[in-house]
């Protein structure tokens, strides 16, 4: 007999974004979602197990379930439902799938205006639209600015190593982003 569930199942993403030294893109440190059964569950069966199977067979039990993901892409999620007083299993009662998704994407490029003058112009691209962006810039050499678009003069020439911090304010999360690049400052010297 077949009475199964009808599962009503919030999902969770959390994306927490962060970036480290000389990469181009963004990398999601938590690629976790978290799969909650709670409210289909009937009162009178609470002895019903939830067999949970993420990617590369990873199994889970419980009506809430978390698993991270080590890589972007689309995953599977399976799950079964064991009844153990009519000792049955009923195989891939539901099916999902996730995509986990590069949320942000930081760049910047570095334009030569004098022998030792740079702007500096920031490239974010980003799936869900954020509700404010701030940047903030370290060249390298004891002197910061904000803003998205800046200029900068070096003093000297010299090895410099810029840096770029962008604050992504979304709808319920504050995200962090890092780029860092090295550029040389040497008479006509392209950057």
């Amino acid at each position: 007999m077949k009475y199964l569930v009808v599962l009503i199942l919030g999902v969770f993403v959390n994306n927490s974004v962060a970036q480290t030294s000389d990469y181009d893109s963004v990398y999601l440190l938590n690629n976790c979602v978290v799969l909650d059964a709670k409210e289909s569950i009937q009162a009178d069966r609470a002895d019903l197990i939830y067999k949970w199977t993420f990617a590369n067979d990873t199994i889970k039990y419980g009506e809430v379930a978390a698993h991270c993901y080590d890589s972007l892409g689309t995953y599977d999620i399976v799950l079964s439902v064991i009844d153990p007083q009519a000792n049955a299993l009923f195989e891939e009662e539901w099916l999902f799938q996730v995509t986990i998704a590069e949320n942000y994407r930081l760049s910047f490029e570095l334009q030569r205006q004098g022998s030792n003058i740079i702007s500096a112009i920031p490239t974010l691209s980003f799936q869900n639209a954020p509700n404010r962006i701030g940047y903030f810039w370290d060249f390298g050499d004891g002197k910061f600015a904000t803003g998205e678009e800046v200029e900068h003069e070096y003093l000297q020439e010299g090895r410099y190593h810029v840096r770029l911090l962008a604050k992504v304010e979304g709808q319920d999360q504050i995200i962090n982003l890092s780029l860092n690049r090295t550029i040389v400052i040497e008479g006509d010297e392209d950057i």
